[in-house]
């Protein structure tokens, strides 16, 4: 994986809002679509943690086109991740985009 998905993946992980809309600025062409070795996007992160940022951070995800109902190779979705760890707030936000 190259060093800016993997810059990503930590961003989205920590739901840093401010970090998250500074990498978008600077990399106005980065494909926020892709896929982990595992099948994981970046929905499957965003969805493990709950913060203040919860919101902000999916919303944004999903604008970029992020499909909140891709399977991983565990046939996990990221509304299933949201399930299993009581997320709420992306629980919420992703099923309003599906």
């Amino acid at each position: 994986m190259d060093n800016k998905k993997e810059i990503i993946i930590d961003i989205i992980k920590k739901q840093d809002l401010i970090s998250l809309k500074s990498f978008i600025k600077e990399n106005t062409d980065f494909p926020f679509n892709f896929t982990t070795d595992n099948g994981k996007n970046l929905l499957h992160y965003a969805a493990n943690k709950v913060s203040h940022n919860t919101l902000s951070v999916i919303q944004i995800l999903l604008e970029k086109g992020l499909d909140p109902l891709a399977v991983d190779e565990n046939f996990e979705s990221a509304i299933d991740v949201a399930e299993k760890n009581n997320n709420i707030p992306a629980l919420t936000i992703m099923n309003s985009f599906v």
